[in-house]
């Protein structure tokens, strides 16, 4: 997984947003892709639960692994992610952090 600098020309809308209740609680706002198409938007603190969270969203789903791990043999751009403690392939996923946008009660209402 890598950090990119910008989101450059990268498109999202609300539909892609995982758990848009936590916009009070969280600072950041990441927004994962993979090669440039969206993945899903996350409001969390940290980036272990922005990833956990997104693998809840059944988002990355396609990301999951079912190879036989053993504490012994787990490459390195595999993660252990979600409530259900399940294997990522993280090595293609790409996140930016961008700032969380002014809430809009107008918005919300519409």
């Amino acid at each position: 997984m890598s950090q990119l600098s910008g989101i450059c020309d990268i498109q999202w809308s609300d539909e892609d947003v995982v758990n848009a209740d936590n916009y009070e609680w969280s600072d950041k706002v990441w927004v994962f892709h993979d090669h440039g198409f969206i993945l899903g938007v996350v409001l969390e603190n940290t980036l272990q639960d922005a990833m956990d969270e997104l693998a809840d969203s059944g988002k990355i789903k396609s990301f999951c692994v079912d190879d036989d791990i053993t504490e012994n043999n787990i490459p390195n751009h595999y993660q252990c992610l979600g409530n259900d403690c399940s294997f990522y392939d993280t090595e293609s996923i790409c996140f930016s952090v961008i700032s969380k946008p002014a809430f809009s009660l107008r918005r919300l209402c519409n």
